[in-house]
């Protein structure tokens, strides 16, 4: 009886353990992404202590939300950072991270370009065959784009906004404002670029 008692206390001392680093986490997230209130007009949202933050507000305007989503892998799980932008394009464009879309077993994919970044990391970008696709890529901000999202899984724009994701494993870091405000600027800057 006695063992029986002491196995129930250990498995409930770590699955207390677990639960404070889970909501030390989130805590430090969601600290971080205060700060973003401050340069972006909105605001941050959590439903209980153990839930994930949510960030809803406006960049030059325009409505934008950043969420989180997790995957489980073969080795842990990933954090993915989720961010939709209220702004519509002329343009259809997709970039996809190569290495991404293999995980993902995407298949054939038609109608596309690879571009390298500066650390080597292959992008799919298309459809290629638009000329307004092939100006773009040779932009500035397209370049910086890529250069700064080494760790994208997508990015897609058109008619009805854009959706970007991007995967960590180190979501308080990833989720500091001077990273955080840098790539909210990069993906306003390439949907302007689009618009």
């Amino acid at each position: 009886m006695l063992i029986t008692i002491l196995v129930i206390l250990i498995f409930l001392g770590i699955w207390l353990l677990l639960i404070y680093v889970r909501k030390s986490l989130w805590d430090t997230v969601h600290r971080n992404l205060l700060d973003l209130e401050d340069h972006f007009e909105g605001k941050v949202i959590r439903k209980s202590f153990l839930a994930r933050p949510v960030f809803h507000g406006k960049i030059n305007g325009v409505l934008l939300t950043l969420n989180f989503s997790t995957e489980k892998t073969a080795n842990g799980r990933l954090t993915y950072i989720d961010i939709s932008y209220d702004l519509s394009t002329k343009i259809s464009l997709t970039i996809s991270a190569q290495n991404w879309l293999d995980e993902q077993n995407a298949g054939e994919q038609e109608d596309f370009t690879t571009i390298l970044n500066d650390h080597g990391t292959t992008f799919l970008v298309r459809p290629v065959s638009k000329p307004e696709i092939q100006q773009l890529i040779k932009q500035d901000i397209f370049k910086a784009f890529i250069n700064e999202f080494n760790d994208l899984a997508y990015f897609f724009s058109g008619k009805t906004g854009i959706l970007c994701e991007f995967k960590t494993d180190q979501i308080a870091v990833a989720c500091e404002l001077d990273r955080l405000k840098k790539r909210l600027d990069l993906i306003d800057g390439l949907a302007r670029a689009i618009h």
